[in-house]
């Protein structure tokens, strides 16, 4: 397999560069994203021609927003329980 394409790719927003994340995602939920990328990537049927290589730094910058709007919320709900509301 060719060299993992998360290095491939070039940073296009503060999560992937490593010198400003600003975001503060850890190396594994970066790992995590990426892993559901790949499977994603690879889940969609062979007609459409994507492949991992063309297509994860198309897909990784939005699950990574997708990712962090779930965490936000899953913070908000686990803090309304905690409170009792």
């Amino acid at each position: 397999m060719t060299q993992c394409p998360y290095w491939q790719s070039k940073p296009e927003s503060p999560c992937m560069n490593n010198n400003s994340n600003t975001i503060k995602l850890t190396i594994l939920e970066l790992i995590e994203i990426a892993l559901y990328t790949v499977q994603k990537i690879n889940n969609y049927p062979k007609s459409f021609g994507k492949t991992v290589d063309n297509y994860f730094h198309l897909l990784f910058p939005d699950e990574v927003k997708a990712y962090l709007i779930g965490r936000t919320i899953n913070h908000k709900y686990t803090k309304q329980i905690q409170r009792g509301c």
